[in-house]
């Protein structure tokens, strides 16, 4: 974005021979003006945001390199050289962001990955995919005595919520401690679609030091992203966008346990949290693996299926042993602690029907995202009133315009509106202020 915006600076002084001192960019909020944006912390239609003014050379060298690449490209007809992972984002510019991602080998396989992973929800209003709302991790990360961090597995669930709100995350994080403590063994979940290849894919993958994927295989063949990841592995043929299908070998590869591994990707509702979305829980056990697709078959077994079932998902004590020592580990495990004949009672309500009967927040409780933790919760009408003058005061500093923008949101007097619109008011007021 820098890069780009100095070199229409550049244009821009050349071309009128004057000087700019400042570059802005102006941001339209996609969905400004609504509820879910409001209930997000986004409370203008339009912000603005200062660049860096880059050196001259700097821009100038970065597009002449970019022109020569473009025109040897045209000219030979094709372009095998990869963006850097910072130009494409780590893979993510390719999948969706990129317009001539079809015409390149590596974009090519990134969106038919994207597009094989995407969870498809048919027969949902409109709507066809889950959103994730965030990820469920099974271990922190520790610094080493060299300053190197390392991940550290724990016996407890830690929940990351990933909204665009930190005032939303946090309390999330807050109702998901109340439910289950602060360090989570067992909590309840809901497989959102009936096909576990969906809800649990498990794929050996092979990952370099950036996020995007080298290699992915089913313990037979794999797909390379590039011809250069199948260095030193069998070729077995081209796929039909040209890329290197290889053997794999599963843990006799020469990458595994350097770069590769076993990953199960399970995707959950946590039906008793706020938001209409999958979780995301990424384990590279194996044991936890086969744990789960143990009870998977068991309960499909038993009922016929196991999406839309109420469970528990719990972390369990197991001692492995590898190269002849024993360790101890805190595996997936679904808890399969209750009667046959309960479980097959959920099993007898269909499907679509089962989150009806869960209870469905009201659009007003939403808006307690945005409220902070009292440790003494004051009296309703003390509250509102302390709230109601924080506001009064916020508006005295805002310009003509400020209050136009904010009338148009909240046309009512403040002191209309309760305890909770207010502070969500509060807070569009802070931004206006401070800009």
């Amino acid at each position: 974005m820098e890069l780009q915006v100095n070199k229409y600076r550049m244009d821009y002084e050349k071309l009128t021979e004057k000087k700019i001192d400042e570059l802005r960019i102006q941001c339209i909020v996609r969905d400004g003006n609504t509820y879910i944006a409001r209930s997000r912390g986004v409370f203008r239609n339009i912000y603005y945001f200062k660049l860096d003014m880059l050196d001259d050379v700097v821009v100038a060298e970065y597009f002449e390199k970019k022109k020569q690449a473009l025109f040897q490209a045209i000219q030979q007809g094709l372009w095998n050289d990869v963006c850097t992972a910072k130009e494409n984002w780590d893979g993510l510019k390719c999948q969706s962001y990129c317009e001539v991602a079809e015409f390149c080998k590596y974009g090519k396989y990134l969106k038919r990955e994207k597009e094989a992973e995407d969870m498809a929800i048919k027969g949902l209003s409109e709507v066809r995919r889950l959103p994730r709302l965030g990820k469920i991790r099974l271990g922190i990360k520790k610094v080493s005595e060299k300053g190197t961090e390392y991940p550290a597995e724990v016996d407890y669930f830690i929940l990351d919520p990933q909204t665009p709100s930190d005032l939303e995350n946090e309390k999330i994080k807050a109702d998901f401690e109340k439910l289950y403590g602060e360090k989570a063994k067992t909590i309840n979940i809901m497989f959102p679609v009936a096909d576990p290849g969906v809800y649990f894919p498990q794929f050996y993958k092979r990952y370099g030091s950036s996020t995007s994927l080298k290699c992915k295989g089913d313990g037979t063949e794999a797909q390379c992203a590039t011809v250069e990841f199948a260095k030193g592995l069998k070729i077995l043929r081209n796929n039909e966008l040209g890329l290197p299908v290889v053997e794999c070998n599963g843990r006799e590869c020469i990458y595994y346990g350097k770069e590769c591994s076993e990953v199960g990707t399970l995707q959950v509702l946590l039906p008793e949290l706020p938001g209409a979305g999958v979780w995301q829980i990424t384990t590279g056990s194996y044991n936890s693996i086969v744990n789960l697709n143990s009870c998977i078959d068991y309960i499909i077994a038993v009922c016929g299926r196991a999406h839309m079932i109420p469970l528990t998902l719990e972390r369990r004590k197991q001692e492995t042993a590898h190269d002849g020592k024993k360790s101890t580990h805190y595996m997936l495990h679904l808890n399969m602690d209750f009667k046959l004949a309960d479980l097959q009672k959920y099993a007898m309500i269909e499907p679509t029907k089962m989150l009806l009967e869960l209870p469905a927040p009201e659009a007003d409780k939403e808006d307690i995202y945005f409220q902070e933790n009292k440790a003494i919760e004051p009296s309703p009408m003390e509250d509102t009133g302390f709230v109601l003058s924080r506001c009064e005061d916020l508006w005295k500093k805002m310009t003509a315009k400020q209050h136009k923008e904010l009338k148009a949101i909240y046309p009512e007097p403040l002191k209309t509106y309760d305890e909770q619109t207010l502070l969500k008011i509060e807070e569009g007021m802070k931004i206006c202020v401070e800009e």
